[in-house]
């Protein structure tokens, strides 16, 4: 097996584990692996490498110079990719960073802005950037990681969630709602604004 087909970490992590307990079948159980498989990923590695860090025989495990000098290299990455994991895991478990919403003037302002609060108070390492606008402008584009959308999308390249059920009103002065109902044979009074109502 070549070395572009050797898993790097894998193997050095198997390494320090036959290197630190100086035995097959110890380092073998602690990694859940047959004596025989972690065998052959030591050789593979030595193949990689062009040469021999350990010293066999059927009765011990030593290490070479060269195996002595590897060890302590590989501890050294195994525990910046531990570090490197724990970073990216508290990372994921806590949001942080700018979060860019796109909003429709009037439903952002009215409707989501005074919810803000309470979700910053949850999530404190959150900078909210609001962008006011009520055209559908591309979100890739504009670099914006939510947007929020009244109508029908027309694109189906995002991810989509139902907020809420939208109701509109469609209001008149009373000279225009008159001047309508003679359109439609009926009469509006002049005294009240006429609303038509729609979902």
């Amino acid at each position: 097996m070549g070395e572009q087909n050797l898993d790097r970490l894998s193997a050095m992590r198997a390494f320090a584990m036959v290197g630190r307990r100086l035995s097959f079948v110890n380092a073998a159980a602690a990694l859940d692996i047959s004596a025989s498989a972690l065998s052959r990923r030591i050789a593979q590695l030595e193949n990689a490498l062009g040469c021999r860090l350990l010293h066999r025989t059927t009765r011990s495990v030593t290490l070479m110079e060269a195996g002595e000098i590897y060890l302590d290299r590989c501890l050294d990455v195994l525990a910046c990719a531990e570090e490197a994991d724990a970073a990216v895991s508290a990372h994921a478990v806590e949001p942080h960073g700018l979060l860019r919403i796109a909003l429709p003037n009037l439903y952002g302002q009215k409707v989501v802005a005074p919810l803000l609060p309470r979700f910053m108070e949850r999530h404190p390492r959150l900078k909210l950037q609001l962008l006011f606008d009520d055209r559908f402008a591309d979100l890739v584009e504009t670099r914006v990681d939510v947007g929020v959308r009244i109508g029908t999308l027309t694109s189906g390249d995002y991810v989509v969630r139902k907020l809420t059920m939208n109701r509109r009103n469609l209001c008149a002065s009373p000279p225009i709602s008159n001047g309508a109902a003679r359109r439609r044979r009926s009469t509006i009074s002049a005294r009240m604004t006429a609303c038509i109502s729609a979902r």
